[in-house]
């Protein structure tokens, strides 16, 4: 009964074919997404081993900028950690004329002393 519906209705088949379509893309997208920042493993060849340092003024809240030449010391010093990255978010204000816009950056250094 439903297929002879959509057999005499062809604009009705037409927007079931597309709104099928439409869902089945938009699962897809989702759940692609999802699998690539969610579910899979970090790509690191041990994630399990990976640490985050930082460093404390009143020795309870972590400072947000850490100065480079103090990451290149805990580098030279370090005999247990392979690999150190630094990374660094930050932003302001760029004025031209009577415009004004926000800039957004991000830097990161890695060193690296495995071969």
């Amino acid at each position: 009964m439903a297929l002879r519906t959509l057999q005499k209705e062809r604009a009705v088949a037409a927007m079931v074919v597309l709104v099928m379509a439409l869902g089945i893309t938009s699962n897809t997208v989702v759940f692609t997404i999802l699998d690539a920042v969610v579910l899979r493993d970090l790509p690191y060849h041990d994630p399990a081993r990976l640490v985050s340092l930082s460093t404390s003024r009143d020795g309870e809240t972590p400072q947000e900028d850490i100065a480079v030449p103090a990451v290149a010391e805990w580098s030279s010093r370090s005999r247990t950690v392979e690999d150190l990255a630094m990374w660094r978010d930050g932003g302001g204000a760029v004025e031209r004329l009577a415009e004004a816009f926000a800039l957004r950056s991000s830097a990161i250094a890695l060193e690296s002393r495995t071969a």
